[in-house]
């Protein structure tokens, strides 16, 4: 473990290095959004080190002193010293096994390898969430698409009586004490029963682990016939002491993973490769995703309850770390992840309406405006109502068209289907509550036939209201169904 002379360090020369950057940005842009996230970021490095979560590392090569585990560095579970070692948490990382036991299923006493270098409870929890998270992925089959371990965990909570997609849904949109409270209801009805985990070894240090995570895979053979997707120890090379902290502050900044290893590379005057830092992020946070989530989403979050527009929010994270590939920034940007925030808006709508719906998840999901590149799916839509071309949009934005065209397949199948669908609901809107005719919104709501003669307005509307938007109904019948 790390000495006390490392915990009172927390080497934060990459962060630094960013807030100096944003301070920068925000004299040339005059931006306050910048001094708001260096703000957020600060309240979450002071909550970090109280914690203690995570050891401290100052970035070097490290010569092995196996002291703490005899000569070797590691105990194993029969050995004497390891349950002690193992409560205090005196180890760097542990390598633990992960057994199906679910009958007439080609998983059952299948076994998966690991190595974490936080406890099992929590490694445990996070292999549950990605396992319910996967079904959007596979139209909530837990099946084709799936790695072996997460169709095993994932059968085995459809088995103890859960509806995964309902589950996933609400998992995305609880926040707090709720969602804690329901996944571990989850947990608790699978472990011990279906999939039990227990721990193999402690290691004084991350590096013998990933040897000795390959060790175990091959002698039980758990990728041929286990579920594990690869064999173990993928890590090579003199074991790097990587700045964790550093790394959490990064990723809450919005660094990406090339940029981090890049920062630390050009700091610490020795290369720290994508797949190290990324490693380590595994090893001690969970992985990418589960780091954004961890450290990214409560910075924006906290914007969000200041005041600043998700427009404007995403903009700046783009620019502080370009494109994001498979991660929850990524998510959110596709209007596939949600914010605490979200839900807040949700139930403050519900509220106006003096709807009451308890925690209906379902009926509070209806009322959440999810975004599409921080921009409310209502906006797309009101484009889309108004006619707005993806040109146009494009020109606003500064979006591609690839990207404008993603966004209308997700909101409803393509620009022209959701410009359909929404400008009928206008319609039925606007002659059932202002007693519109259709020359009036088609000009004014859907902003067609501009400098047009009367006549002629008259005439296009009667076609579009038939042909497109009512197909079968004459406007006599429209009329009589919605106007009158």
């Amino acid at each position: 473990m790390s000495n006390q002379k490392d915990k009172n360090t927390l080497f934060l020369k990459g962060s630094k290095l960013i807030i100096e950057e944003l301070f920068k940005n925000n004299q040339e842009t005059d931006n306050e959004i910048y001094l708001s996230i260096i703000k957020h970021v600060k309240i979450l490095k002071d909550k970090l080190k109280k914690n203690e979560e995570y050891p401290f590392y100052k970035p070097q090569k490290v010569n092995r002193q196996l002291k703490l585990f005899k000569h070797r560095g590691y105990l194993m579970r029969e050995e004497s010293g390891f349950i002690s070692a193992l409560n205090n948490r005196n180890y760097e990382a542990l390598i633990y096994e992960i057994k199906c036991k679910l009958p007439n299923t080609w998983y059952n006493d299948k076994l998966y390898i690991g190595i974490t270098g936080r406890t099992l409870k929590t490694r445990f929890r996070e292999h549950v969430k990605e396992a319910i998270r996967e079904c959007s992925r596979t139209n909530n089959t837990p099946g084709s698409g799936y790695t072996k371990l997460y169709q095993a965990i994932a059968n085995s909570i459809i088995n103890a009586g859960w509806n995964i997609g309902l589950l996933n849904e609400q998992l995305r949109i609880l926040a707090g004490k709720k969602y804690h409270s329901l996944l571990y209801k989850v947990i608790n009805s699978i472990k011990d029963i279906y999939i039990i985990p227990n721990v193999i070894e402690i290691h004084e240090y991350i590096d013998t682990a990933h040897k000795r995570e390959k060790y175990y895979t091959k002698r039980f053979r758990t990728v041929q016939n286990g579920l594990n997707e690869y064999e173990g120890g993928g890590y090579k090379g003199k074991h790097l002491r990587v700045p964790l902290y550093d790394i959490a502050l990064m990723t809450a900044f919005g660094k990406n993973l090339h940029q981090i290893a890049r920062i630390l590379s050009s700091l610490y005057n020795f290369e720290v490769s994508k797949e190290t830092v990324a490693r380590r992020i595994l090893d001690f946070f969970g992985g990418w995703y589960e780091a954004q989530l961890k450290f990214l989403k409560p910075i924006i979050e906290k914007l969000f309850l200041e005041g600043y527009n998700g427009y404007e929010i995403y903009r700046v994270f783009e620019e502080i770390s370009g494109q994001h590939q498979a991660t929850w920034f990524n998510d959110w940007r596709w209007g596939e992840a949600l914010l605490e925030f979200d839900l807040l808006k949700a139930k403050e709508e519900l509220e106006k309406q003096n709807l009451s719906v308890g925690d209906d998840i379902k009926a509070i999901y209806k009322f959440i405006d999810k975004r599409f590149f921080g921009i409310p799916q209502s906006q797309w839509i009101k484009w889309a109502i108004e006619g707005d071309s993806r040109r146009q949009i494009e020109d606003k934005l500064g979006f591609s068209a690839k990207s404008i065209t993603h966004i209308y397949e997700k909101i409803g199948d393509g620009q022209e289907n959701v410009q359909i669908k929404y400008r009928r609901l206008k319609a039925i809107e606007l002659m059932k509550k202002e007693g519109w005719n259709i020359e009036d919104i088609y000009t004014i709501a859907f902003n067609k036939a501009p400098n047009t003669p009367y006549k002629r307005i008259k005439s296009l509307a009667k076609e579009y209201f038939e042909n497109k938007l009512f197909p079968g109904m004459t406007v006599e019948e429209i009329y009589q169904k919605y106007k009158n």
